[in-house]
């Protein structure tokens, strides 16, 4: 419960304006975060945004901060990147790792599952990154909102 006057700050993973929902490439990449993710279901920015206001708060503040990032926030995370530190990240490295997890589990080392969560968070970074590369999803979208004051109160 905040008191009238306070602030209240979202920030939110969701789709951007450029998403289309005919676009069966922007669907498939929506599926694709929404699964490795566990997301049930992604938002838009307009969504999020009347989300605030449906709760009662004056928006203040809304924007995708990753808009102005010199350095895209998946940087690092991206197939197609390679370095010494994001080794684990490129396609030598899920290679790689799927390799080691398969046998952990195989000796049962690892639990069962292992393999299959890891083609899920695969799955997950694909998506993230080919929808932020696509503009059509951010991971912080930023709003902030204000519980209105009463009449009479300053």
């Amino acid at each position: 419960m905040l008191k009238p006057g306070q602030y209240f700050a979202l920030d939110e993973l969701c789709l951007t304006d450029k998403f289309d929902p005919n676009n069966s490439k922007h669907r498939d990449i929506k599926a694709e975060i929404e699964l490795g993710t566990g997301l049930p279901a992604i938002r838009s920015t307009r969504e999020c945004i009347q989300a605030m206001k449906d709760a009662g708060f004056e928006v203040i503040f809304a924007k995708d901060l990753a808009e102005d990032s010199d350095c895209p926030w998946y940087h690092e995370i991206n197939p197609g990147h390679f370095s010494l530190k994001s080794i684990s990240n490129s396609r030598v490295g899920h290679l790689l790792t799927r390799a080691i997890v398969g046998t952990l589990e195989f000796l049962h080392i690892a639990p069962k599952g292992c393999n299959r969560l890891f083609s899920i968070l695969q799955t997950a970074s694909h998506g993230l990154v080919t929808g932020s590369q696509e503009q059509i999803f951010t991971v912080s979208f930023f709003v902030l909102g204000r519980k209105p004051l009463k009449e009479g109160e300053i």
